[in-house]
C-alpha cells in the first residue's frame, strides 16, 4: 500500500449521506483541526461539522 493511501485510510472522518443526490462520501477533519468539512460530489453542497464539547459519539450523518 502507497503511503498517501495508509495515511489517508488511518484519519478519522465522518461519513456523511447527502439526500440532495443520493450518495456517500468521507469527510475529514479541517486543517485547523475545529470541524469536519465536505461536500456533496454531485452538486457541491457544503457541510461543516463542528467539534467540541457536548458532542456526540456517532460517525454517520445526513446531510438534508
Amino acid at each position: 500500500m502507497s503511503p498517501e493511501k495508509e495515511n489517508l485510510e488511518s484519519k478519522k472522518f465522518l461519513g456523511i449521506h447527502f439526500r440532495c443526490c443520493n450518495v456517500y462520501v468521507r469527510i475529514y477533519k479541517s486543517k485547523e483541526g475545529k470541524s469536519y468539512r465536505g461536500q456533496c460530489p454531485k452538486c457541491g453542497k457544503r457541510v461543516d461539522v463542528p467539534i467540541g464539547e457536548g458532542g456526540v459519539s456517532s460517525r454517520f450523518f445526513e446531510a438534508i
